[in-house]
């Protein structure tokens, strides 16, 4: 007989996470398979061998959230490890036990879809990739819900399953472009996981709808650029600083707000604004003019003590980027506002500076080629091995002519 049990093993250091670990006991011999599960002490139930999530012992989401993944990967390791011992007590042939804990352990040292997630959203955290990890943290939340927080392996992941999920988000009210969004992303980490030896090759997305028709216009005029520019804004000061943030987005060819938020005043030196994109490491190189000095300057004070231009965070840490996610919610508000104000139709937010300056420098007749390379795009392959050889002069020259288009000088 064989019977398999959760065990918990302390660490030495007080105060420190334990490791879990199974036990297997096959015929009077004991075996161990590892896991990379870590908890606490008071998170772990010695009676009923499982871990303590809910209640007041659990004080933080984020941390639930481990220890729900950890549960999910745990009650599906047990169950596949489970199947195979039935599978092996049900034939004549005898096995020992270091035969069955070889096979247990190539079945669950795979990570689970549910656990792969959560790794790739801790790594785009410590990257720094926060707009990334919460896209995918809010597509395992939403995958979580429609399997009923029962966790799969990949290769559990087939065709079948996938349009399932489809039908199941447009029944539960998502708009096909949402769904697309989700599936989308979810077939990018299916396939990093493909890459990562975590799952199979095989196209599993190709029967549902990933893609979606155009969607609204997010680009202005040259005129409601010069409109926002110039309108009065005394004594307001939130929608002042939100106005800033799009003209200096504007001004740069369309920065995103997260680079805007953390950039340094170490990037400009000899006159020229060098970083590289969060987004997608993309080192991007900008002449300095003087609208972009002139905002930065009524911020000076603020940032004296700051690496960072602009008044929105301090530092790498968790508080630093729930700080720049407030920040961006309320120039994004204070953004609407302004665009009530100027009598605008659609909603004005910092992306919509980025559409702008690429709509503004089209109908200037610049070339595509050169406005992807203003903008940093590189997810088409052909078109970044020709703009590599571009002179980078040209897109600084584009964006002065673009500028003065606004400021006049």
């Amino acid at each position: 007989m064989t019977s398999i049990r959760l065990r918990f093993r302390p660490s030495y250091v007080s105060g420190k996470e334990g490791t879990l670990y199974y036990q297997v006991n096959h015929f009077r011999r004991t075996g161990v398979i590892g896991t990379s599960y870590r908890i606490y002490p008071h998170e772990w139930d010695e009676e009923h061998a499982c871990i303590v999530i809910s209640g007041s012992v659990c004080c933080y989401s984020e941390r639930k959230a481990v220890l729900q993944l950890y549960q999910s990967k745990i009650n599906m390791d047990m169950d596949v490890m489970r199947e195979i011992v039935n599978e092996r007590e049900n034939t004549i042939r005898r096995y020992t036990l270091e035969d069955l804990l070889d096979v247990l352990r190539k079945r669950t040292n795979s990570m689970s879809v549910f656990h792969y997630i959560r790794s790739q959203i801790d790594k785009k955290n410590r990257m720094g990739c926060y707009g990334t990890a919460k896209t995918y943290n809010n597509v395992l939340r939403c995958f979580t819900k429609f399997r009923e927080e029962k966790d799969i392996a990949f290769d559990g992941m087939d065709n079948e399953l996938i349009q399932e999920y489809e039908a199941w988000m447009l029944h539960a009210g998502l708009r096909r472009s949402s769904a697309a969004c989700y599936l989308r992303t979810l077939r990018t980490l299916y396939r990093q996981a493909v890459d990562d030896g975590q799952a199979e090759n095989n196209d599993i997305f190709r029967k549902v709808h990933v893609s979606v028709g155009k969607t609204c216009k997010r680009a202005v005029p040259i005129e409601t650029i010069r409109m926002i520019q110039s309108l009065d804004l005394s004594g307001k000061t939130s929608l002042d600083f939100a106005r800033d943030i799009f003209m200096f987005s504007f001004y740069t060819r369309g920065m995103s707000f997260i680079d805007i938020a953390y950039l340094r005043k170490s990037d400009l030196r000899n006159g020229y604004l060098t970083y590289n994109r969060r987004k997608t490491f993309q080192s991007l190189v900008i002449q300095w003019e003087q609208p972009m000095q002139n905002i930065v300057d009524r911020y000076a004070g603020q940032t004296h003590d700051s690496p960072y231009f602009f008044p929105i965070v301090r530092g790498e840490t968790l508080a630093d980027r729930l700080s720049y996610e407030q920040a961006l919610q309320r120039i994004n508000r204070s953004l609407k506002r302004i665009g009530t104000l100027i009598g605008l139709h659609i909603p004005l937010s910092t992306y919509v500076a980025r559409h702008s300056w690429a709509s503004i420098a089209r109908n200037m007749d610049v070339p595509l080629s050169i406005i992807s390379e203003g903008l940093g795009h590189d997810s088409d392959k052909t078109t970044q091995i020709y703009l590599a050889s571009l002179d980078k002069s040209m897109v600084n020259k584009a964006n002065k002519e673009i500028i003065s288009k606004i400021t006049l000088i």
